[in-house]
């Protein structure tokens, strides 16, 4: 496979149609090619594409992260030729310096560069080139190109330029061409399809290149380019798997949004998303049925009186976000949705209207360049906490640009609050880049919307199965799938021995823990007989019992013969709770090969309430008195000790519990740490999971904190006796689904839950809808 980055020291050098004229002379030549822009660009990527006719990927480090820029070009076969175009100067890059720069990506990716000189009358080409080697510390410039150059002047600057440096080659000349002179706008380079006469000017381009570049020599110096997987340093290629399709998603696709990142179209297919184009400017109406919105930039000011005379879409995207359709909009789509838009000369024309903002151009840029989104609030695309890389380009300035994030742009240590974001929806300037999850969380608000239409068809009131609705919506959209049954249930009774025991805070000893994993075993403990009802498997599972001996039926996935004393040191080693999260990633795959579709989660130890309230008072940061309660019904003396165990081990340990992870290791137990590494895998494999109680409520709390992603698998069942369960349902953003003062353990309230889950399952799947019964349908009111 062969690389190659072209650039130059500034931006209007040409690159970007001396780039044009390299890739349709080697594609005359019948080369395999590949081309790439470097940095955030929307517009020379279109040019590229005209070329080839194949989409052209940008290679943004800032953005997509190093991972993503490797593994686009680690795809390309090894037979083809890459072709990467700079972005602004070789060194342009985050606040005006190095990193995240074309440069950057060459060294980074040891990609061989040629620069782009010019030598118009205004220039001095020797000048930039010694410029650009003084900072070439890699050797990464192996040429030059010279452009505005005729072929007597070239030759001559040619002897000039080899005492900047002897190894350097000059790959040719480009003169000036009036083929090569594109028409710019505030944003740069005219669009690739406003070009009408570009098929004609092509051809006059590449019969330049094939006359006066050195086309074949610098496919030669493309071929030396190193293989990535050798690069040191650079993160390897992952293999992405595709989701089954599962919803639709309208892209708005014309002359006015054009502005969208081939590899957030990809994310969002590969999670199962059909894109379904359409345009605001032609189109009459939205095209049918569908789950989602993506609204991107472009150029809507120029368009502002098309836009506002096709009155029936607007109409049409207005409702179905009344309706809350997750609709995701940057910069141009989020001008559209505003009320006015004024085109260049203040003329004002209405748009959508779900925003309540007028735009307007603005004598410079605003707010131009990248910076980060830090969400403090969850929601459709955005996770607390997350550092979302973004970035902005505009002239255009809105009255309200919302103030539901904040923007960060450390590079001049400013800071703002934008876009409108909630549960189905994000709207504003700044563009983002959908990575993985992003794509994801994209997709699974498509199909809880999905869902929702499937229950608004069904004939009873609408919205009258309230949470239960919700709920299902919620498994549509963690699984990807609208056919939700929970057909094959599986519960993990998750049993483990604890060291503080020894303290007393149990009225049981370690030998009731392995009497009830056998009694589970053999399907005679209580909640087998409530799991019976309701068609659920129970898997007894060993996570480290002292008192035991394996027997046939429980599952072997021991981390030891129970934990240590939390009281006087840290109940687990990191290992153990390493290990612990392989074991409950290890169960959510097995559980998968053997069919299951939902997960419920239960426990079994002696003294775990203890650990549990001891976690709880760490994390929620409340006293011992306030989150431990009786546990298996001890008396007031035994709870007091209880509370003193728990208080004074928060004392000794306290210096270290500064995060959750240290907060499992020092006071947790081998049942949360599994519990906890269930969580994980249902996360990543996309896998249902009903809580249980107390003890599955403070896993679910601690794998929360550890990753914010994990919430959305979680489902709620009862809400436990135990004080802190209150407080862990709150911080979770969880109701309870059952209120009946039951403390039983073992995942007796997971069980009643999911019986809960089958008869509103019945309805959702009974197919018995307005239309079969011929009645006019609910619409909903707001």
């Amino acid at each position: 496979m062969g690389r190659i980055l072209i650039s130059a020291p500034r931006s209007g050098s040409g690159k970007t149609v001396i780039t044009m004229a390299l890739l349709s002379a080697w594609k005359k030549q019948g080369q395999q090619l590949h081309s790439f822009k470097c940095g955030p660009d929307y517009i020379d990527p279109m040019f590229h594409s005209k070329v080839l006719g194949i989409p052209c990927r940008n290679l943004d480090s800032y953005l997509f992260g190093w991972a993503d820029v490797a593994e686009d070009l680690s795809r390309v076969e090894r037979s083809g030729l890459s072709v990467i175009e700079g972005a602004m100067g070789l060194y342009d890059g985050l606040g005006g310096k190095i990193p995240h720069s074309a440069y950057d990506l060459a060294k980074r990716t040891h990609t061989p560069i040629v620069v782009i000189l010019s030598a118009a009358e205004d220039s001095n080409p020797k000048a930039a080139l010694e410029e650009l080697l003084a900072k070439d510390l890699g050797g990464w410039i192996r040429g030059y190109i010279l452009n505005h150059c005729e072929e007597n002047r070239a030759t001559q600057l040619q002897q000039e330029l080899m005492n900047c440096s002897e190894h350097l080659q000059c790959y040719g000349y480009f003169p000036t061409m009036k083929e090569a002179e594109l028409s710019s706008r505030h944003l740069g380079l005219v669009t690739a399809q406003e070009v009408s006469d570009f098929e004609t000017r092509m051809n006059a381009l590449t019969a330049q290149a094939a006359d006066t570049i050195q086309i074949d020599a610098m496919k030669q110096l493309a071929d030396t380019a190193e293989e990535l997987a050798s690069v040191p340093g650079l993160p390897q290629a992952k293999t992405l798997e595709k989701q089954q399709n599962c919803c639709r998603i309208g892209i708005a696709m014309d002359e006015a949004f054009c502005f969208y990142y081939e590899r957030s179209k990809e994310h969002l297919e590969m999670e199962g998303a059909t894109l379904v184009p359409f345009s605001p400017l032609h189109d009459a109406h939205l095209p049918a049925d569908l789950d989602g919105l993506y609204l991107g930039g472009g150029y809507p000011e120029l368009y502002a009186q098309e836009l506002e005379a096709n009155k029936s879409i607007r109409e049409d995207i207005r409702n179905a976000i009344a309706a809350d359709i997750p609709t995701l909009a940057e910069c141009g789509g989020f001008l559209y949705l505003g009320q006015k838009l004024s085109d260049a000369g203040d003329q004002a024309y209405d748009m959508v209207g779900t925003l309540p903002g007028e735009a307007t151009k603005q004598e410079k840029l605003v707010r131009f360049g990248y910076a980060k989104i830090e969400p403090v609030e969850n929601s459709m695309i955005f996770t607390a906490g997350d550092s979302v890389p973004i970035h902005e380009f505009h002239y255009w300035d809105s009255t309200d640009n919302g103030s539901d994030l904040v923007v960060n742009k450390a590079s001049k240590g400013q800071t703002w609050q934008a876009g409108f974001a909630n549960n189905h929806m994000y709207a504003g300037f700044p563009h983002i880049y959908l990575n993985r999850e992003r794509a994801r969380r994209f997709v699974a608000a498509a199909m809880e919307y999905r869902s929702q239409k499937k229950w608004d068809a069904l004939a009873k009131p609408l919205r009258s199965l309230g949470r239960m609705e919700t709920l299902i919506n919620q498994v549509a959209g963690i699984t990807g799938k609208l056919d939700v049954t929970f057909s094959k249930p599986r519960l993990y009774v998750v049993c483990a021995d604890n060291g503080v025991i020894e303290e007393g805070v149990s009225q049981s000893d370690a030998s009731v823990t392995a009497e009830v994993a056998y009694s589970l075993a053999k399907g005679e403990s209580t909640v087998c007989y409530l799991a019976k009802q309701v068609g659920c498997e129970v898997v007894s599972v060993n996570a480290g019992m002292s008192c035991y001996t394996p027997r046939d039926g429980v599952w072997e996935y021991p981390l030891g013969k129970g934990t240590k004393n939390l009281r006087w040191e840290a109940a687990m080693t990191w290992n153990q709770v390493l290990q612990a999260f392989a074991n409950g990633e290890e169960l959510v795959r097995r559980a998968m090969g053997d069919g299951c579709d939902v997960l419920l989660l239960g426990e079994m130890g002696i003294g775990n309430t203890t650990t549990s309230s001891a976690m709880a008072a760490a994390l929620l940061k409340l006293p011992a008195e306030a989150v431990t309660g009786r546990g298996a019904g001890l008396s007031d003396e035994g709870l007091h000790k209880k509370i003193y165990v728990i208080e004074d081990a928060l004392r000794r340990h306290g210096h270290a519990l500064t995060n959750p992870m240290d907060i499992l290791m020092f006071l947790g137990g081998f049942d949360i740490a599994t519990l906890i590494g269930i969580l994980f895998g249902a996360e990543k494999y996309r896998m249902p999971v009903i809580l249980d109680g107390f003890i599955t409520d403070v896993a679910a709390l601690t794998a929360v904190r550890m990753n914010p992603d994990v919430k959305r698998v979680i489902l709620p069942s009862h809400l436990s006796q135990e004080p802190a369960c209150v407080k862990i349902y709150e911080e979770l953003g969880l109701e309870p689904l059952i209120t009946a003062d039951m403390h039983l353990g073992e995942g007796s309230g997971a069980v009643m839950t999911l019986g809960l889950f089958h008869t509103a399952l019945a309805v959702y799947n009974s197919g018995h809808t307005f239309g079969e019964l011929g009645i006019k349908a609910y619409t909903l009111q707001k």
